[in-house]
């Protein structure tokens, strides 16, 4: 699935010029790419599309796998019974549901006509191409699997024991999702997690994209994030690992049972009203750091190393490096930074 994106770009780029080229000849011009080569579709050109409006029995379905590569829209949420309801263009796959041996398996009815990627403007006045799942209150399924290339997902109300969405381009969002383990990877796409209950883990990783997590507990949390900003508020996990390359990090009443670690290479990090429980390291590159904690101070022992920056402890400066706290303290705190600011604060 990530070949794809490297191939995406590049077909995006012919895409946009011919588009240019088609309209200033006079007229809505359609693009695509087809397996033996580009071709230009006019603008009354006929789509036939494939449509599904299944119901099934709720209790023979253990797991739900949907692999749509092409499709405007993938939308689970809850209904008075379990049904499959939607449509989607035959050139770009087509659509069917199919129950295999107690997994609700939902895919392409054929292979696509327009090879890797198609770029259609008629779309745009259209009926988006779009699938929804739908399960009655009380529905659990063993595992909900969520693949595609470029796609808008929106989970809601979700019981699993493991729930996996993989996407190359869309934004995903999550909400009150209650699981054992939850693993979102998008490539380019903004990633929303909110009101969710994953016992086990929560991983998210986007490549490039905004990522916010609200009123969210999990035991082991990862959020991988290359390239945009991350928001996290009221979010509680037993273990936090925290890695970006470019973006800022915001949090708000965070909370880390155990451990956290966090490495940032380019962006600043502002965390306030945050209970940091056993050993947490942090490692800043470029940017300024802020960390306001809802401990007391006696509770904590700290270290804080910057290389080039100004270091405050509830307001007053402190030399590089710098560190307080009872030796017998509970939890201890890492702070290393190269470049940029660092202000540590508690609550008494």
């Amino acid at each position: 699935m990530k070949k794809v994106t490297i191939v995406m770009l590049v077909l995006l780029a012919l895409g946009a010029g011919l588009a240019i080229a088609g309209f200033s000849l006079g007229g809505m011009k359609s693009i695509g790419f087809e397996r033996d080569g580009v071709k230009i579709l006019e603008s009354g050109d006929e789509r036939e599309a494939v449509s599904v409006n299944e119901t099934f029995d709720a209790a023979a379905v253990k797991a739900v796998r949907v692999d749509l590569p092409a499709i405007g829209k993938i939308e689970f949420r809850e209904g008075e019974a379990l049904t499959v309801q939607g449509r989607n263009y035959k050139d770009r796959g087509g659509l069917k549901a199919g129950l295999k041996d107690g997994v609700l398996v939902i895919e392409r009815s054929e292979e696509s006509t327009r090879g890797i990627v198609g770029l259609d403007f008629r779309g745009i006045s259209e009926e988006v191409c779009a699938v929804t799942i739908t399960y009655p209150a009380g529905q659990t399924f063993d595992s909900a699997d969520i693949l595609s290339d470029f796609t808008e997902i929106a989970v809601a109300g979700l019981a699993a024991d493991a729930v996996t969405i993989d996407a190359d381009s869309g934004n995903i969002a999550v909400a009150d999702v209650v699981c054992r383990t939850l693993s979102v990877d998008v490539e380019f796409g903004n990633v929303d997690v909110i009101g969710t209950r994953a016992s086990d883990s929560l991983t998210v990783q986007s490549k490039s994209g905004a990522c916010g997590l609200t009123d969210v507990k999990t035991g082991d949390l990862a959020i991988s994030a290359n390239f945009g900003d991350c928001r996290m508020k009221n979010v509680e996990a037993n273990r936090s690992a925290f890695k970006g390359n470019s973006g800022d990090w915001t949090a708000e009443g965070l909370t880390s049972g155990k451990a956290l670690t966090m490495k940032c290479d380019f962006g600043s990090v502002s965390f306030s009203d945050t209970a940091l429980n056993g050993t947490s390291d942090f490692e800043i590159g470029s940017g300024d750091f802020s960390l306001g904690l809802r401990m007391n101070r006696d509770d904590v022992r700290y270290e804080i190393d910057t290389d080039a920056g100004e270091i405050q402890v509830d307001g007053k400066k402190q030399g590089s490096p710098a560190s307080g706290g009872a030796g017998t303290a509970k939890h201890a705190i890492t702070i290393n930074s190269d470049f940029g600011s660092v202000k540590l604060r508690f609550a008494a």
